[in-house]
């Protein structure tokens, strides 16, 4: 697979929370940003967005669930900085779920396209929430929207000197395939890598009320 084309301006947020202490659960966003990274803006970052999940996404997370790690990288160059956040936020609620159930947020963008549009697969909720073995309570599905929407809100506010706030963005970094011939003939459509990512706007997040599920979550981790 040939390395992912730069993204000026662009910076990946990483999440690595911790579901119990055999499986992890990872989300990544995507900042725009005005200024200049440093290494020191970027781990002030991170430490802002852990701030926020735990002001705000901790209460709808399950106590099983801790924030152990944020990181944060420019995706200008391959030599830009990067930071992190080292932190033990632990969830609210107090019930158990599957480690592969996951409340899924979608980025509303203007673009359509194959696939139907960007989400995010959030460990958040527990059994006292559920309204079926399928859906979240109608209740819950409003908490997590106030939840996130006051994420979103203190990061847009918490970006630290030298860098300033420009969104939240979807990359995007593949569009059609390729098929490949391995020596065996097996045939494999690849993905192919786009020579210039494509950048959209996120105009706003929907909580959906369908459980969602991250099966390979339920695998340990060694």
């Amino acid at each position: 697979m040939p390395a992912l084309p730069n993204a000026a301006n662009i910076i990946k947020a990483g999440f690595k929370m911790g579901l119990g202490t055999d499986v992890d659960a990872f989300v990544r966003l995507f900042l725009k940003y005005g200024g200049a990274t440093t290494t020191s803006n970027m781990d002030a970052l991170a430490a802002a967005l852990a701030a926020a999940w735990n002001t705000w996404l901790a209460p709808v997370a399950p106590n099983q669930v801790t924030l152990t790690e944020v990181t944060t990288e420019d995706l200008t160059t391959n030599t830009s900085p990067g930071g992190s956040a080292s932190v033990s936020h632990v969830g609210s609620l107090t019930g158990g779920l599957s480690a592969a159930a996951s409340v899924v947020i979608s980025a509303e963008i203007a673009r359509r396209y194959r696939g139907g549009h960007p989400r995010s697969y959030w460990p958040f909720g527990d059994e006292s929430v559920l309204n079926s073995a399928q859906t979240w309570t109608s209740v819950f599905v409003g908490d997590v929207a106030t939840a996130y929407a006051g994420f979103v809100n203190d990061i847009a506010t918490s970006f630290p000197t030298g860098i300033t706030y420009a969104g939240f963005w979807n990359v995007s970094y593949f569009s059609g395939f390729d098929n490949h011939t391995y020596p065996s003939g097996r045939v494999k459509a690849v993905p192919r890598v786009r020579s210039t990512p494509t950048l959209d706007l996120i105009n706003s997040f929907v909580i959906r009320q369908s459980v969602g599920s991250q099966r390979r979550r339920n695998q340990f981790v060694n």
